[in-house]
């Protein structure tokens, strides 16, 4: 279980360098709620555009963790399901374009996820094997798999595995 204000506290400083103007709380065990800026559907609620009131997060029930960075946002559901909303330009989310959406779509894929992270322009998770995935920018050799490709999904990073 986690505590309300944790994740607050969580999400307001991963929305720093946006100077908080965005906001992701767990309200209520397994719920998600968004108020502030949007201009890319970081927040999670199907539509862009601001706004001043915590609306619930679309389409996801049964969160048990949250990860919010720069414009986008990645949420692990009861199921071990990875779900991926807002922007894309690098194809961070890992739906196999690089369009924004403002409402959380389900990383196809991925086993059972255990943890997640993320960069200003890619994410990674782990799954319940051990084993580390990556997607989005690989300007800078960020997603470990040798290359500096771009990956619009999720790639398995070979060389690291058994995951704690």
């Amino acid at each position: 279980m986690f505590s309300a204000l944790r994740r607050t506290v969580n999400a307001s400083l991963c929305f720093a360098a946006l100077l908080c103007t965005s906001s992701l709380t767990s309200a209520q065990v397994g719920r998600v709620w968004g108020w502030g800026q949007n201009p890319h559907g970081e927040l999670g609620y199907g539509y862009f555009g601001y706004t001043a009131f915590p609306t619930p997060i679309l389409n996801i029930n049964g969160v048990r963790d949250v990860h919010t960075i720069n414009a986008h946002s990645l949420a692990i559901d009861s199921n071990g399901s990875l779900w991926s909303w807002g922007y894309n330009s690098n194809g961070q989310l890992g739906n196999g374009n690089r369009i924004p959406t403002a409402s959380p779509k389900q990383v196809s894929g991925l086993g059972y996820i255990v943890a997640t992270s993320a960069g200003d322009s890619h994410s990674l998770a782990v799954d319940a094997d051990g084993n580390l995935w990556a997607w989005g920018s690989n300007l800078w050799g960020q997603l470990g798999t040798h290359t500096s490709a771009y990956t619009l999904t999720p790639t398995n990073v070979p060389t690291l595995y058994d995951i704690v």
